[in-house]
């Protein structure tokens, strides 16, 4: 059973079951989407960074799905540990950068801050064992929606369409 807690607005279905699933290595071209590893390209926002691994218990993938702000600067922590800084292209809406972390059991607190000031704080927990997944979008459409973050939490992988 898919569990999910949504934070700061819209619930749109991003995610759907069908894709293929890579076994947590980064996504290649034939994926439904693109999943790829991104340099920073501005000044972070938040000063201690978090520890990256190649895999651990808790995935986040970020992406920027608005075409009205096709470069957006996503800075993001947990526990107050910066896991990313960069600006997001939209691309094609199926760009999602991945991190991996370990993070102990408990409860934990992402924050996440865009360019334009528009920001979503969420709070999940961690189990004693197994994995979790967490997905942020930034989405904005003058005509529809204020600029919003969008926050999923797991515990099954998710997958792109």
């Amino acid at each position: 059973m898919r569990k999910m807690l949504v934070a700061g607005g819209l619930v749109i279905g991003l995610l759907v079951p069908g894709c293929a699933n890579n076994g947590g290595r980064l996504a290649t071209p034939s994926a439904a989407g693109y999943v790829h590893e991104q340099t920073t390209t501005s000044a972070p926002l938040a000063p201690q960074p978090a520890v990256l691994v190649e895999k651990g218990n808790f995935t986040l993938y970020v992406s920027n799905q608005s075409f009205e702000k096709p470069t957006m600067l996503i800075a993001v922590t947990i526990d107050g540990r910066q896991v990313v800084s960069t600006d997001f292209q939209v691309g094609n809406q199926h760009q999602f950068l991945r991190f991996a972390l370990d993070l102990a059991a408990g409860p934990r607190r992402v924050v996440a801050r865009a360019g334009d000031g528009t920001m979503v704080e969420a709070t999940f927990t961690m189990p004693d064992d197994g994995e979790r997944w967490g997905v942020l979008t930034f989405w904005a459409s003058a005509a529809y929606y204020a600029p919003m973050f969008q926050w999923r939490y797991f515990d099954e992988e998710p997958h792109f369409a």
